[in-house]
């Protein structure tokens, strides 16, 4: 359970999940789900455009 792989509740995975709250992933807590899933943490977020302001 990801709650379990980063140390919180599920009804905070909840939060960060949906569209009307603010709570966010800490970096750390980033990294642990990189771990988790054996990937980068730069894999975990969508592509820069250069060209968007």
């Amino acid at each position: 359970m990801l709650a379990e792989v980063i140390g919180t509740s599920p009804g905070f995975i909840g939060q960060v999940e949906s569209e009307i709250c603010n709570s966010k992933y800490s970096a750390y807590q980033i990294y642990l789900i990189a771990e988790e899933f054996r990937c980068q943490v730069s894999d975990l977020y969508p592509p820069i455009d250069p060209l968007e302001p």
